[in-house]
């Protein structure tokens, strides 16, 4: 048709789901992750989501990554690929409710029960280390909230380097249970984007670490 121009617009590949589990420090790691992925033209679109529930949709490949996780838990995490640039160094601490004593001593009373996320791997493996019981919680803010109204007198908590926990009236066991490095998890039908993606994370957490320092 004389006059007829046509005009193709390329297509906007959709966003990649990305799971997190809410905590103090997600909207940080979040933003380092919608930093590193924009290098490469392509948005995220992030959906809290519970340790297990967030684990199992990843190995399904229901969502296309897991924001944060640390690094022994890889063998749990079938499907999915390291992304390998340390996001955080962590520690995880025994916190307690304001009434009860605080002291990490009181993990090796078999009366003692800790509550954790339900499905939280690694936080089991820590607790068979120890005598106290273990008590599944649905997440994180419900530990919070028991502890911070005395309904419960233990949990385990994950504090970043540099990040104030802002716990209010909890407290916090000293020295940490146990220290470790937390990493951003890609599923394997992306595998084409972990070389750039490395390269774009690396450099957007050094630029958070020059702007801490």
């Amino acid at each position: 048709m004389a006059g007829f121009t046509s005009c193709v617009i390329a297509k906007q590949p959709s966003p990649l789901l990305i799971s997190y589990i809410e905590h103090p420090t997600a909207s940080f790691l979040n933003q380092l992750l919608k930093d590193a992925y924009a290098e490469l033209g392509l948005q995220l679109q992030f959906e809290p989501m519970p340790f297990e529930r967030g684990r199992l949709m990843a190995i399904r490949g229901e969502v296309d990554g897991l924001a944060a996780r640390v690094g022994p838990i890889a063998a749990d995490l079938p499907n999915m690929i390291k992304v390998k640039v340390p996001l955080l160094k962590i520690s995880i601490h025994l916190i307690c409710s304001p009434q009860a004593a605080c002291d990490n001593q009181v993990l090796e009373d078999p009366a003692t029960t800790v509550a954790v996320p339900s499905g939280n791997n690694h936080a089991d493996v820590i607790m068979k280390e120890h005598r106290a019981k273990t008590l599944d919680m649905k997440d994180l803010q419900q530990i919070m909230a028991m502890l911070a109204n005395g309904r419960l007198s233990y949990g385990l908590f994950v504090i970043a380097d540099r990040h104030d926990p802002q716990l209010g009236s909890i407290q916090i066991a000293q020295p940490p249970l146990e220290t470790q490095v937390v990493y951003h998890y890609l599923h394997v039908k992306h595998m084409a984007l972990l070389p750039d993606l490395e390269k774009s994370l690396a450099k957007v957490v050094a630029a958070a670490d020059s702007v801490d320092r």
